[in-house]
């Protein structure tokens, strides 16, 4: 995965079988799309992606739910208003 123009990109991830990105570069990478690429092969990455964040969760129920709910946003306090 680059970033930059064409002549003047950088490698951000370089190819391999076994990377493991960040949040920020797997959406990166899941959604660019290459000038000479096909929408297809834009599609093809984010299954990959998802497929692999997947892969990534606790294979029992409790754990999953566990992970899910730790990544929410605490609750705002909700301020009473007068009616």
């Amino acid at each position: 995965m680059t970033e930059g123009a064409r002549s003047g990109s950088r490698i951000l991830v370089p190819a391999g079988p076994a990377q493991h990105l960040t949040g920020a570069q797997a959406a990166a990478y899941a959604v660019m799309l290459g000038s000479d690429e096909p929408e297809a092969a834009r599609l093809a990455r984010q299954d990959h992606v998802l497929t692999a964040v997947l892969a990534g969760l606790p294979a029992d129920r409790a754990s999953r739910l566990a992970l899910v709910t730790s990544l929410s946003h605490p609750r705002r306090r909700r301020r009473s208003t007068p009616c």
